[in-house]
Formats: structure tokens, sequence, C-alpha cells
């Protein structure tokens, strides 16, 4: 007998994974609604070190077989929705902590004049001084002020997805944020207890 299961409509119960899926059983799933970024934006920042261009495909979600995928613990994915302003998390373990990650940067970005955004975190977790060096240090850097705990960074789109996992990277305690590869960093980020 075979027993499929709609993940989205699982409403946080446990779910099979199918037969050829590396994960272990049992899988939860968690929605986390949004309420100031884009379910593709958010995707896209665990999903890939460099934003996609207009021409490329965001992906619909940042797997946990990606090995440019941040993702805690034994997070399997995090997925976008047919409803507008919905993650999913599916995950053994890490849930509580990914859906932190979200929280963290389901922030605002406003527009900041010609190619240039700018946006406010508050890292829970993140040494502010270190982190703010950090991102200074990418490619392409704009600028980053440190205050009251709140890191605010101002510069293209492109250098803010990268400031932005820098951020996700520190807040794990990822160390250097700057300096690591995605494989690496993606690595450590996954195998931090």
């Amino acid at each position: 007998m075979t027993l499929t299961v709609t993940l989205l409509s699982s409403g946080g119960r446990p779910v099979a994974a199918h037969p050829e899926s590396s994960g272990s059983l049992p899988l939860r799933s968690v929605s986390i609604p949004l309420r100031h970024r884009s379910p593709a934006d958010l995707v896209a920042l665990f999903a890939r070190e460099e934003r996609p261009g207009r021409e490329e495909e965001i992906p619909r979600a940042a797997r946990a077989d990606n090995a440019e995928t941040l993702l805690p613990g034994e997070t399997q994915a995090l997925l976008r929705t047919r409803t507008p302003g919905e993650l999913v998390i599916v995950a053994m373990t890490g849930a509580a902590e990914l859906e932190a990650a979200v929280r963290l940067l389901d922030v605002p970005i406003h527009p900041a004049g010609p190619g240039r955004e700018v946006v406010t975190v508050a890292p829970a977790h993140a040494p502010g001084p270190a982190l703010r060096a950090a991102v200074l240090q990418l490619p392409g850097a704009g600028t980053a002020t440190l205050a009251g705990g709140r890191l605010t960074l101002c510069g293209s789109p492109a250098w803010l997805h990268r400031a932005l996992r820098c951020v996700l990277r520190a807040e794990f305690g990822v160390s250097p944020p700057a300096l690591a590869s995605p494989r690496r960093a993606a690595g450590a980020f996954r195998s931090r207890p």
C-alpha cells in the first residue's frame, strides 16, 4: 500500500520523504508568513551565494543537497509555496533556528538612490564590529553602520545579497563570514550543533 502526503497541507505534522531522499524520518513542515520580503528574495538568499540576475531563474527552494545553501541542523529545505507571502521549512531538526534566521531577514529594503538600497537588520548572536568589518571586505562594498545592536547596510542589490548572507553566517557562528567559500560556509553552517 502506498500513501502519498501533500507536504504543503501537512500543517506541521510529520511527513514521509520520497524513497530516494537522503533525509531521515520524520520530517516536519513549518509554515512562516512573511511581513516585508518576498518569498523568492529570501529563498534566493538561502540558496545562492550570488544574487540571481534578471534572466536567471530564482530557485523554488533552498535545498540541503546544494553546496551553496545555508541551512542549519538537519533542515532539508526552505520552500516557496503557492500562497503569497509564505515560506515552508522542511526539517527533522533546526526548524526553529531557520525560522529565526528568516525573521532576521524579513525586514523592509528601501531604495537609496540609483542602483542602491538600504536595509537594517538586528542580529541576535553575531558580534557587531566583526560583522561590520566582514561585510565591508566583500567585493563592491557599500556602507555598513552599526548602532544599538542594529546593522544598517546600504549598497547595490548584489552587494546587499552577499552582505546578508554574511550576516547569516555570522549569526550562526561560521567564521570568518566574509572569507568563507560557498562550499565551506554551507558545510560549516549545517554542521553546527
